[in-house]
């Protein structure tokens, strides 16, 4: 159980880490999209 949960619980945080980098690139190549676009 122990060795279940601990795994589970990693797998979740680096599952949250994942999404939250991704998040973070789309949202940044969208902003320099957008800025490039507007500048342009």
């Amino acid at each position: 159980m122990e060795a279940k949960e601990k795994s589970n619980s990693l797998d979740s945080t680096l599952n949250f880490g994942n999404s939250r980098k991704k998040r973070g690139v789309h949202n940044k190549r969208k902003k320099g999209k957008k800025g490039a676009t507007n500048v342009l």
